[in-house]
């Protein structure tokens, strides 16, 4: 575990494209402020993840969201 207090902009450049896990968050809306990182997933372990932490008081969010590519109509 991380444990390591952090904002939401230094989370994004230290794990981009990832799901981190933060307690403690300061919110602002949907929007984290900053918060307590506690772990940090990569997509394919996201869901088994949350199934075997269940946490209540835990922020679960990706870090970046990919671009979506392709033809639309």
């Amino acid at each position: 575990m991380f444990e390591r207090e952090m904002t939401w902009e230094q989370m994004v450049t230290a794990y981009p494209s990832q799901w981190v896990i933060v307690r403690d968050a300061v919110m602002d809306g949907p929007d984290i402020i900053s918060g307590v990182l506690v772990d940090v997933r990569k997509d394919e372990d996201i869901l088994s993840y949350r199934i075997s932490h269940p946490r209540k008081g835990f922020t679960f969010r990706r870090t970046t969201e990919e671009s979506m590519s392709g033809i639309a109509n």
